[in-house]
Formats: C-alpha cells, sequence, structure tokens
C-alpha cells in the first residue's frame, strides 16, 4: 500500500501552454518521472484537486493561472528510528526539534515520515504548518505556527532578519580560501576565530547543489571557532539569511567542510542514511520577538553534536 502525504502540494499552469490541453497531458509533462498512468490513477482515486473545488478529471482542460493540488505518493518509504521532540507550545508556535535525515515536509521519498505528519498526528492541530525550513539532513530547531492565519507575521519575521537563528557545526578544514590573510596554526586550522561572512548563492546544474558566484551578496553568516582538534573544530554559526545549503557553502568560504556532508565540497553518490554518520550541522538555537504577544523568546534544542575526530 502506497504512502499518502498528508497534505496537498500545488502546481500552477504557466502560461504559454496549447489551447485545449488536459490535466492529464499537462500532469504526465510537468512530472515525467511519474508516468501518465500512474497520474491516471491518482486523478481517479480523488488525489488531484482543483483549488476551487472543481471536480478533477483526466480529460479537464487547463488554462494559465489554474492552481492544481495533488497529494504524493511513494510505494516503499523509509523508516526512520530516530525521533522528534516539542520543545514548546503555546496558542500560537510549536517548536519541535527534529533529528537528522527527517524532512521537514513531504519530499523526494519521504511523504509521511516528516515533521509536520508526525507533528500532526500527535497534536491534532490540523492548521499547523512550519514558518521556515531546514534540510533533511540537518537537525535541530524548527519554527511552526498553529494557525494558519498567523503564520505570514512569522515568517516575516525571518524575512526581515529579525530572528537570531545559532547553528553548531563540526568541520574539517581544508585550505583558506584565495582572500584569506591569516596563517594556518600547526592544526591546520585558520589563525583566525571569527569571521563575517557574505556571498551570492545560485543554483548549480540540476542537482540540489548551490554554488558560490560573482554578484551582490544575498547570504550573510557570522561564525566563530569554539573548539581546535587535530585538523579538526567546531564552529558557531549565526546565518542571518536562509538561503539552501548556505551554512555548507560559507564554510568553504573559511577554507573547511561539515563532516559527514554528501554535497559538499563533493557530490557524493546516493546511498542509504546512516545513523552513525549524520551531517554534523545542528539548528540549536532561536530567538525572536513574538509579533503577537511582543514576549522575547528564546529555546535551545537539547541534542547535541558527535564528538570531534581525535578528543
Amino acid at each position: 500500500m502506497n504512502s499518502i502525504s498528508p497534505r496537498a502540494s500545488s502546481v500552477i499552469v504557466p502560461r504559454g501552454i496549447p489551447v485545449d490541453v488536459t490535466l492529464l497531458d499537462f500532469l504526465s509533462e510537468r512530472f515525467p518521472h511519474i508516468g501518465a498512468e500512474t497520474w491516471k490513477t491518482r486523478i481517479e482515486e480523488g488525489n488531484v484537486r482543483f483549488i476551487d473545488g472543481t471536480a478533477a478529471y483526466a480529460h479537464s482542460k487547463v488554462e494559465p493561472g489554474t492552481e492544481i493540488r495533488y497529494f504524493r505518493e511513494v510505494s516503499v518509504e523509509p523508516r526512520l528510528l530516530d525521533a522528534h521532540q516539542i520543545i514548546y507550545r503555546d496558542d500560537h508556535i510549536l517548536v519541535a526539534c527534529k533529528p537528522h535525515f527527517m524532512p521537514v515536509v513531504p519530499g523526494g521519498k519521504f511523504v509521511r515520515e516528516c515533521l509536520l505528519y508526525h507533528l500532526l498526528e500527535e497534536t491534532g492541530l490540523r492548521g499547523l504548518s512550519p514558518v521556515h525550513r531546514i534540510d533533511r539532513h540537518t537537525a535541530g530547531l524548527v519554527l511552526f505556527s498553529i494557525h494558519e492565519n498567523e503564520r505570514g507575521r512569522y515568517q516575516e519575521l525571518f524575512k526581515d532578519r529579525r530572528v537570531e537563528k545559532g547553528y553548531l557545526a563540526n568541520v574539517r578544514w581544508i585550505s583558506g580560501p584565495p582572500s584569506f590573510e591569516g596563517t594556518p596554526s600547526s592544526e591546520g586550522a585558520p589563525a583566525e576565530d571569527s569571521w563575517e561572512l557574505q556571498g551570492r548563492i545560485e543554483k548549480y546544474g540540476p542537482t540540489l547543489r548551490r554554488d558560490l558566484a560573482e554578484g551582490v551578496p544575498n547570504a550573510f553568516c557570522r561564525m566563530s571557532l569554539l573548539k581546535r582538534s587535530r585538523g579538526y573544530g567546531e564552529l558557531a554559526l549565526y546565518p542571518s539569511t536562509g538561503k539552501r545549503h548556505q551554512l555548507r557553502l560559507q564554510v568553504s568560504q573559511i577554507g573547511a567542510a561539515i563532516l559527514n556532508d554528501p554535497y559538499y565540497p563533493d557530490l557524493l553518490a546516493e546511498a542509504p542514511d546512516d545513523p552513525a554518520r549524520p551531517l554534523q550541522l545542528l539548528s540549536k538555537s532561536l530567538r525572536f520577538r513574538d509579533p503577537f504577544t511582543q514576549e522575547e523568546r528564546e529555546f535551545t534544542s537539547p541534542r547535541v553534536l558527535l564528538p570531534l575526530p581525535g578528543e
């Protein structure tokens, strides 16, 4: 039996599509890896709908601007052994701490083994929705809005850089960047112990990877070195922006790489998740003023990273 996502995903029909395109033709072309027969079955089972409530049929005509909602499904879904933890909950927000390898929302081969679904099952809060995201390999804190009509106010905090986000990362030193002015220490780490970093991050090729590019900076982060250990180090990171893979790339700006990173500096072949080798990146703290209660909120994850090699 297939696993079906608890929440619908959506796609909007773009401009320029030919006249008289059917729903089945559009979805089959838009998502060729899924296949026409699978889409036909989903439509017949009621797992594809129009946002205005109109019934969806394979032969239904679609026009530019039409929003289509569909429920993702997978036939075989990996099971995660590590569990999430609710850190805080009130009438407006819920803060949860997720383990490594668990996505925040359905994606890829995960539909029900995600933080959102587990929280929906545990709390029964049907309006629950994440205000921001951390990627699947990263562990730590995620902020959720309990009421759908309040989510935008919390999202504005992140957009306006009014949330202080704190991360921890264990890294290995590779080399200093071209602009690096310090002298590496005897342990292979740079002589500096703090950095103010900025850069421009853009999508790189057809994969999930991003790249540092020329142009106006769109990613900003403060970093400090907390600990050194034989060519390795523990960093505290305070990003003011939230680009995909930002911390992985900005760690490279100081000549380092996060331990057990499957994407950087080299893209590794896809392999099963290894609980003994999680990405050593942790969303450790969140701090902000609540836009509804005006109270200062500060949350800390109880999770810790693995010891540095050699400790």
